[in-house]
């Protein structure tokens, strides 16, 4: 089936339409993954990088009893933290074992923090800060120590990246639906193609298989050329004969065969 001239043609356009979807849709899902993990380490220096906000945190108010839950209520007036309680949350954590203390979200209350956390272990360890980025996680955080008053308290931020699935699926999809879409066209064309450009190779083609002469029409006898009387083919040598030589003496009755023709054929 391969050795036909028009499948070859539509499986190139095949191959060419997957390979541009393929290159595309990575391209397109790793920039919108390197997109929200750039944005979401800027939000946070931003944020923890503001004097008055990084003030309020470490300036304990009169008369205060519950440090952590002062610490929440600034961090909820935050709007640049961008926490949502759906994909991105905070924690307050107790700055010696790391159990928690208050969040945004107060159905977590007392759940236990990640081990994994790069970042969460090292401000446990006694780090001020720390924000590295570990591709192998499958989510975004950042760990800071506060010291409010006699207390050290770590704000731990966790993105665990479900805006960035959501779109990375449905560019996914879009990319699937282009694929299917760009498939069918390249069919069409393909078919298109081959009767314009193909048709005539291959009919060139199937002449030089058969050794057909030039200047010669199917069906006809190679005696009888398509070359009106008088020419000939410019590709066809001229007819061998052999002739008297000039005398004065009569002429003997010379017996001519038939002129041999010796068509050449064409390239």
């Amino acid at each position: 089936m391969f050795r036909s001239l028009h499948m070859k043609l539509m499986l190139i356009m095949t191959l060419l339409i997957i390979s541009l979807m393929t290159v595309v849709g990575a391209f397109l899902i790793n920039s919108v993954a390197n997109y929200y993990t750039q944005d979401f380490y800027t939000q946070m220096s931003e944020a923890f990088g503001d004097p008055d906000f990084w003030k309020d945190l470490e300036t304990p108010i009169e008369g205060e009893e519950d440090a952590a839950s002062s610490i929440a209520h600034i961090l909820d007036t935050n709007s640049t933290l961008g926490i949502d309680n759906r994909s991105r949350k905070y924690y307050v954590l107790d700055g010696t074992d790391g159990h928690w203390l208050a969040g945004s979200d107060d159905k977590e209350s007392g759940q236990a923090m990640p081990n994994d956390s790069r970042n969460l272990m090292r401000v446990l360890a006694g780090e001020d800060a720390s924000d590295d980025n570990s591709p192998a996680a499958a989510y975004m955080d950042v760990a800071v120590a506060v010291q409010r008053g006699e207390g050290r308290y770590i704000v731990y931020v966790q993105d665990n990246g479900a805006n960035v699935s959501a779109l990375n699926s449905e560019l996914i999809t879009l990319i699937v639906e282009a694929l299917i879409f760009g498939l069918i066209i390249s069919v069409l064309l393909s078919f298109l193609l081959s009767k314009t450009l193909i048709t005539p190779i291959e009919r060139l083609t199937e002449g030089a298989e058969r050794g057909e002469p030039c200047g010669w029409q199917r069906g006809t006898s190679p005696i009888r050329s398509r070359w009106p009387p008088g020419t000939r083919s410019a590709c066809s040598p001229a007819p061998s004969m052999t002739w008297p030589s000039s005398s004065s003496a009569p002429w003997k009755k010379w017996r001519t065969s038939a002129p041999s023709w010796a068509p050449s054929f064409c390239i």
